[in-house]
Order: structure tokens, then C-alpha cells, then sequence
């Protein structure tokens, strides 16, 4: 009897540790690639205008969507890491879905980072929650969608599922198949979910206890200089 050639949702599925390893590594390459658009645009350009981070959303936006709408059907880590980003018929996305797609990454991405000003304003903690919760989404549904992949009617599949009709055929049949039963079987289980959620969680404790080093560097230095221009004020009274 022959046996399906990928006949469980791990299989089919990108996994979530893998996921959110290969958007580390793209956010590397963006960080480059945005700090040297940065310094060539610096001469013909004010620097107000062409701060920073608002250039690393540009290139983030402009990566991500070239990438998925080309041949390789992925980033270039995410193709090494053996994923590739579809729409449910496993076909390469259209400009307009990658577009999507892209721009709502961007959007969460954005709301993730607000981390680094919790310290000074503490109510974007819940922006920044909500960003998280929304990509955390791809650990815990049947079809391991986050909230840009809803959106956008995309998925993050393994690259052996692309690779025979059969295979696409199998994915279509799980896609559609959206009895209860069904979603009830595919759903993670609760150790893997609690696995996910410790992946999650480590590059949220690291980022926001860089952001409360940062305030307090920031606030002994201002605290500093105070002092010091208090001792000058104190001479002159």
C-alpha cells in the first residue's frame, strides 16, 4: 500500500521555530542593507528626511516583496531553511497578495519594535503584545497562518510539499478540508504550542531588557549633565 507522501501538518508546514529563525536572519540583511541605502542617500538627501528607520521599513517592504513574488518563492534564507511562501493552490504569490503580505509584516514588525520605547511610555506595551500575539498565531492554527498570511491567503509550506502534483493535491485536500474534526486533529499540541511560545518570548525578554539598558544609559547620562551644569549655576549664584 502506498504510503501519502506527507500525510501529517508538520510535514507540510513550515514550523514555527524555523519561521521565526529565518525572519531573524532576514532582519540582519535588512539592517545592511537599509544602513547602506542610509549612507548613499546621505549626500543628495537631509538627514532628517532619511532617517534611519524609516528606511529599514522601506527596504523591509521592498525585500520581502520582490522575494516572494520571484522564482525562488522565498527569501533567500527562508529558501536555504527549505520553506517557501504560496497561496493555497501552492503557486507563487501575485504582486498585489506579496504586496500585502509585505506591508502587514512590515506593520507588526513596526509594532514589535515599540519595545525599545516601553521604558519611556509604558501603555505601547500593548501595541507591542498585540504585534506578537498576531505573529504568534502561525504556532497555534491548523494551517499555521499568522495574521499576514490570513490577510494576504498566503502559507508557509516545506519545500518537498511543492514537489510533485500529488503533494499539491494533498495540500489543496488540507487546506479545504475545514470540518471541526479536522482542525481539531491538525491543531498543535499544547507541549509543542509551549515550545513555540518560549521561542517567542526569548527575543521579547532580549530586546526589552536591551531597551531598559538603553533608558538607563540615557537617564545617567542626562542625569549627569545636569549635575554638572547645576555645579556651574551654583558658582554663579
Amino acid at each position: 500500500m502506498k504510503k501519502d507522501p506527507i500525510p501529517v501538518t508538520k510535514s507540510i508546514f513550515a514550523q514555527f521555530g524555523v519561521r521565526m529563525a529565518a525572519i531573524a536572519i532576514d532582519l540582519f540583511i535588512i539592517m545592511y542593507l537599509a544602513q547602506a541605502l542610509h549612507n548613499l542617500l546621505l549626500p543628495v538627501i537631509d538627514t532628517r528626511i532619511a532617517g534611519h528607520r524609516p528606511l529599514v521599513l522601506i527596504v523591509m517592504f521592498l525585500y520581502f516583496t520582490a522575494c516572494w513574488t520571484s522564482p525562488l518563492r522565498a527569501t533567500p534564507v527562508q529558501f536555504l531553511f527549505g520553506m517557501r511562501v504560496v497561496d493555497k493552490a501552492g503557486d507563487t504569490l501575485n504582486l498585489f497578495r506579496s504586496a500585502l503580505r509585505s506591508g502587514i509584516l512590515v506593520v507588526l514588525f513596526a509594532a514589535v519594535f515599540l519595545l525599545f520605547r516601553i521604558p519611556v511610555n509604558p501603555y505601547l506595551a500593548m501595541i507591542a503584545l498585540a504585534g506578537f500575539t498576531l505573529l504568534f498565531l502561525a504556532a497555534i492554527t491548523p494551517n499555521r497562518q499568522a495574521a499576514h498570511d490570513f490577510l494576504a491567503q498566503s502559507l508557509v509550506v516545506n519545500r518537498k510539499t511543492l514537489k510533485s502534483p500529488e503533494n499539491r493535491d494533498l495540500l489543496r485536500m488540507h487546506i479545504e478540508d475545514n470540518s471541526p474534526s479536522s482542525r481539531s486533529t491538525r491543531r498543535p499540541s499544547a507541549a509543542s504550542m509551549a515550545i513555540d511560545a518560549i521561542v517567542l518570548a526569548a527575543p521579547v525578554f532580549i530586546l526589552f531588557n536591551v531597551a531598559l539598558m538603553q533608558y538607563d544609559r540615557n537617564l545617567v547620562y542626562r542625569t549627569g549633565y545636569a549635575v554638572t551644569e547645576l555645579k556651574g549655576l551654583k558658582t554663579a549664584v
